[in-house]
């Protein structure tokens, strides 16, 4: 499992125990797609982190 798999499971796990991500956490996983190059999906979290 790549290190991006494993932040977006970590932030999955902690949404499920009641964990409220803040801007570090959203910072993590965009840079994450971002070295893997997943833009499509760094827009997404990016839209997300707007929304918190």
């Amino acid at each position: 499992m790549g290190s991006v798999e494993v932040a977006r499971k970590m932030f999955d796990e902690m949404c499920e125990r009641g964990a409220t991500p803040d801007s570090s956490t959203f910072k993590i996983l965009i840079t994450c797609y971002c070295k893997v190059n997943e833009v499509s999906l760094v827009d997404q979290w990016f839209f997300l982190l707007l929304l918190v």
